[in-house]
């Protein structure tokens, strides 16, 4: 009955002491942001933050880490933030409803992450207040003062691709394109924004034979090859793009392995348009998908003794797909 008692009381004592020595949560933390292309990078996710706190909350050498992951499902964009320990245990998280407006989806999280991380910082005693050592500068000392909260406008791109073409040469052919451009991003509903890109395309030497000099020239064929330079104004919808298109460059042209050779260049100005995906898949990696269709101002005829041989098409077309880095 004695130790009974006595094994009472010593848990009534060790209850309330036990409940005092919960660990209290980490009011600074080192950040970890992802988002897609077109939302706020993570210095303007940097900066809300410590408009909103008096004091430094974020710092790279914190063994605590905060995650704020930025994801976009069709026309809308959805965030989570997660606080973990030093030993990756979750202290907390929070997921955010889903918005049309990126740049205002990242203002939310910003200010939920400041009161969360600027509460624990003032019950802290004020020694341990004190701005560490390898606080992160890279915060504004006076932050607040900022009206609004830009987006990263402009997105560097470059691409490569094969292209898969029909009336570029006597039979459908292969070729290889690249380009470079600018994206401006709209953060405006289903409208990512607007692009401009500057490219090269090659269409390599292909060939077709010529079935009616058969009798005298059994090997006889028809050759062309184009390098062209293209240009591309374009609007994003989610992951599609339109854009208008335009071609000029070289066509060079030959007929071969008969009597008399015919050759010559042409040159080549086209106008069309273009339809696309562009999908990110990796960090500053995407997949991109394409056809285009154009007429041309001027196509030419292979002629042999007067007689054509070849008529190059005034309205071709291509698909074509690749991959593009962007920054």
């Amino acid at each position: 009955m004695l130790r009974t008692g006595l094994a009472l009381a010593l848990a009534l004592v060790a209850a309330p002491a036990r409940a005092g020595t919960t660990t209290p949560l980490p009011h600074i933390s080192r950040l970890a942001y992802a988002a897609p292309p077109g939302c706020p990078g993570e210095q303007v996710l940097r900066d809300l933050i410590a408009g909103q706190t008096s004091t430094n909350v974020l710092s790279p050498q914190a063994p605590a880490r905060l995650a704020v992951t930025v994801t976009r499902r069709a026309q809308q964009y959805e965030a989570t933030a997660e606080l973990r320990d030093q030993a990756g245990s979750e202290l907390w998280t929070r997921p955010f409803a889903p918005t049309s407006s990126c740049s205002g989806l990242v203002e939310d999280v910003a200010v939920y992450v400041s009161a969360k991380l600027e509460r624990r910082a003032q019950d802290q005693p004020p020694a341990s207040r004190t701005a560490p050592a390898d606080a992160d500068t890279t915060q504004p000392p006076h932050p607040h003062d900022r009206d609004s909260m830009p987006t990263d406008p402009l997105i560097l791109l470059f691409g490569l691709g094969s292209t898969l073409g029909f009336g570029v040469a006597p039979r459908v052919a292969v070729g290889l394109t690249a380009d470079v451009g600018v994206h401006w991003t709209v953060d405006a509903g289903p409208l990512d924004g607007f692009s401009l890109s500057v490219g090269m395309r090659w269409d390599p030497p292909a060939s077709r034979h010529l079935p009616g000099y058969a009798p005298i020239a059994p090997d006889a064929q028809v050759t062309t090859s184009r390098l062209l330079v293209t240009g591309a104004p374009c609007v994003h919808l989610w992951k599609l793009f339109g854009c208008g298109l335009i071609e000029l460059g070289n066509m060079h042209e030959s007929a071969d392995n008969i009597p008399v050779t015919a050759e010559g260049n042409v040159l080549l100005f086209g106008v069309g348009g273009r339809l696309g995906i562009e999908v990110p898949f990796a960090a500053h990696v995407g997949f991109r998908g394409f056809g285009e269709a154009l007429g041309a101002r001027k196509y030419d005829t292979i002629r042999i003794d007067g007689v054509p041989v070849y008529i190059s098409p005034v309205p071709h077309a291509s698909v074509g797909a690749g991959l593009y880095v962007f920054f």
